[in-house]
């Protein structure tokens, strides 16, 4: 059974059962992304991924951050990505996400950040 996901500029679309696309992270759960200086990444989140997380691809012309999860389906995070923290992720390699539910870590892991070939 197709999936239907809403777009603000395209109403409600359906997304065939063989793309591996999930809805956009931030209509599933609260997610944040925090960066600093140093390019170190958190990304904190209050429910669990629909997979294991097994990567975070970050796509500076399309200013998209997207989870790959086993079996590499791709849940975006849904927002763009802007300017200042752009700058940071695209030295980032890594990132540390939290899963955080009744104010206390429940579960973490560190994955690989990937930019695209084109990007190095």
């Amino acid at each position: 059974m197709a999936k239907k996901e809403k777009s603000m500029l395209e109403g409600e679309r359906v997304i065939p059962e063989n793309v591996p696309l999930n809805p956009d992270l931030i209509s599933e759960m609260l997610i944040d992304i925090a960066v600093n200086k140093d390019s170190d990444v958190w990304v904190c989140h209050d429910k669990p991924f629909p997979a294991v997380l097994e990567w975070v691809e970050y796509d500076p012309e399309e200013a998209r951050l997207v989870f790959i999860t086993k079996g590499g389906r791709l849940n975006d995070f849904g927002i763009e990505i802007g300017p200042v923290m752009a700058k940071y992720l695209v030295k980032a390699r890594e990132a540390d996400v939290y899963l955080i539910a009744d104010d206390k870590i429940q579960d973490y892991i560190k994955v690989p950040l990937v930019l695209p070939a084109s990007v190095h």
